[in-house]
């Protein structure tokens, strides 16, 4: 984000003009403005896949989470000294269409699993039993997971 578009962003959420603030990804990284309150409707990553011509999607990692929960209530940013990160988790399907019963039943119960998975991943590192990985290195594994789908790319790696 360019400096000047930056202050401006700031300038308008510190004077509450403009109370709410919908960010893409960038939030987790490194745009570090002043919030009080994270929500998150879903727990995923959404990327386009070039090879493929397909968007998909992949668990948000417990680190991830943690720096962008951390980007809420952050001292002199924010108004409090603490934040709240706010997950979107229904617990029932909300069509009456019955077709689409299914289809919002299976949402739901794949929404929680998402929810539980990160608990477990956010206990396994609290307790230091977890596979922590470093940011780096899970960019560099993303980045080689998308070349590697590329046509004519051959993998000589053994590791």
């Amino acid at each position: 984000m360019p400096q000047r578009l930056r202050r401006l962003m700031v300038a308008l959420i510190d004077r509450s003009i403009c109370p709410i603030t919908v960010a893409t990804a960038t939030l987790t990284e490194g745009v570090n403005l002043p919030f009080d309150m994270i929500f998150l409707p879903l727990l995923k990553r959404t990327i386009f896949n070039v090879a493929t011509e397909r968007q998909e999607e992949y668990p948000m990692s417990a680190a991830e989470f943690r720096n962008l929960s951390g980007r809420a209530g952050r001292p002199g940013a924010a108004k409090g000294m603490e934040g709240f990160t706010l997950i979107a988790l229904p617990v029932a399907h909300s069509t009456t269409a019955p077709k689409q019963i299914a289809t919002q039943q299976r949402q739901v119960r794949d929404r929680r699993q998402d929810y539980d998975d990160l608990l477990t991943r956010l206990r396994a590192d609290a307790v230091g039993d977890g596979d922590t990985v470093s940011p780096l290195s899970v960019l560099l594994n993303a980045i080689k997971e998308q070349v590697m789908r590329l046509p004519g790319i051959i993998d000589n790696d053994d590791s």
